[in-house]
């Protein structure tokens, strides 16, 4: 709960949905509810009261204009097909026969209608979770489970604690990953940096992993967090020398008794490739998962933006971005010089002909109402080596998905959100699951 507190600023409702046509945004703020992350146990549940001010919230979101009604419609349109299809599929197929087919194209075929399945809010969800295997948004040429969809959707509008967003008041990797060392570290965990598995080799009898082949570099036992504004975070390169690459080879009995691999699921092909030879389970996991790159960026401003909670499908630049000013006390900045509002944007890309993410920035501030003279400063980055690059979900490929506790190979176990979850898709709660999983199966 000490940890809570330093890292969770406030709580946010809202998320908003730009349409080519519209001045502004369609913004839906969800009702708060019981609870607050990381209070456990089962979720709260739904209680009348809740549920009509849910009901409330979206009537009151709707425009009193003809374009409003157009809005109610094809939320109308999309909620009836999804109920149709549901009770049709799920009593004969379950959720994998819903996951075979792309989202748009279901509920097209369980009676929503072309404009429904065109609309923005539709799309929202494309963009959300950068389901454009092509890596160009927009449009319709995104493909994403429906089944794995749908459950997302609903966790999204219903499994909340207290607000569907929390505000952060630190970067991710200090707020969800620094805490998950720290315990791991304190349990007895021994932790060797800068080690990069090339390959798993399996026995003689092919049940077990007996080797891994390993290239890493020597660093000296070393802390490897910093302690900034009250919180260890981590520092932008280690702090000790690095040593020259080696080369070396683990060996079951001798060095590890058990596997899990947690290693990004596109980064995996050249890691389980021999292992995929002999088992088809693996094989077909790797022949069916696919990625997308991604372009994201921080943009710091000299003034505050107004922006409504969460927001996607933007006119221009990067079209999906959040307001994360909160972050900024916990960045280090001459008080003459410090911004005063700093925005996070992302967007899919395509591998070979990249998005330019500085223009994109700039034609983003643009239509935002800034001018060069707003933007402070800048951080811009591609997402696209196999480490770095975002899972998708497409259709068909939820059944290929290795579970996190598959023991077909004896001493190995599976983690990542890459894996089979609840969630089936990019996020950090689907790693986590995962990791509980394969370690629980152990």
């Amino acid at each position: 709960r000490r940890q809570r507190q330093m890292c969770i600023r406030d709580s946010r409702h809202s998320f908003s949905v730009w349409s080519a046509d519209a001045e502004h945004p369609w913004t839906l703020r969800l009702p708060a509810r019981p609870g607050r992350p990381g209070d456990g146990g089962p979720l709260p549940r739904w209680r009348l009261a809740e549920g009509l001010r849910l009901v409330s919230a979206l009537a009151a979101s709707f425009p009193k204009t003809p374009q409003g009604a157009a809005l109610a419609a094809t939320l109308g349109s999309l909620l009836s097909a999804s109920v149709v299809g549901l009770l049709r599929d799920l009593p004969t197929g379950g959720w994998s026969s819903v996951d075979n087919h792309d989202l748009r194209a279901w509920l097209r075929r369980h009676g929503a209608s072309t404009a429904a399945c065109k609309a923005p809010i539709l799309r929202a969800f494309y963009d959300m979770s950068f389901a454009y295997p092509d890596g160009r948004s927009g449009g319709e040429s995104g493909a994403v489970a429906a089944g794995a969809a749908l459950r997302s959707i609903a966790r999204i509008l219903f499994a909340y604690r207290g607000a569907p967003f929390w505000l952060l008041r630190h970067g991710m990797g200090d707020t969800a990953f620094s805490p998950a060392f720290d315990v791991l570290r304190r349990r007895g965990v021994d932790f060797k940096w800068m080690q990069e598995v090339q390959r798993l080799r399996l026995g003689r009898s092919g049940a077990r992993v007996a080797a891994i082949e390993l290239l890493g570099h020597a660093l000296p036992e070393h802390d490897p967090l910093v302690m900034h504004a009250g919180l260890r975070v981590w520092p932008n390169a280690p702090r000790v020398p690095v040593g020259a690459p080696t080369r070396a080879t683990l060996r079951v009995g001798r060095d590890f008794d058990d596997v899990i691999v947690a290693i990004p699921g596109p980064a995996l092909i050249g890691v389980l490739g021999p292992i995929a030879e002999q088992h088809p389970h693996i094989r077909r996991a790797l022949s069916q998962m696919a990625s997308v790159g991604t372009a994201a960026a921080q943009v710091w401003l000299r003034r505050s933006l107004p922006a409504p909670g969460i927001t996607t499908g933007f006119r221009s630049g990067l079209p999906t971005f959040a307001d994360l000013s909160e972050v900024l006390q916990s960045e280090d900045w001459p008080d003459t010089a410090a911004p005063s509002g700093l925005f996070y944007l992302v967007d899919t890309t395509p591998t070979q002909d990249p998005v330019d993410v500085e223009s994109a920035v700039e034609r983003w501030a643009s239509a935002s109402g800034l001018t060069p003279q707003d933007v402070r400063d800048r951080y811009v980055r591609l997402n696209v080596e196999p480490t770095e690059r975002y899972v998708l979900t497409l259709p068909g490929s939820t059944d290929a998905r290795l579970r996190p506790e598959d023991d077909r190979i004896g001493n190995v176990r599976f983690a990542g959100d890459w894996t089979c979850t609840s969630i089936n898709g990019g996020s950090v709660e689907a790693a986590f699951e995962s990791g509980e999983r394969a370690a629980a199966s152990l």
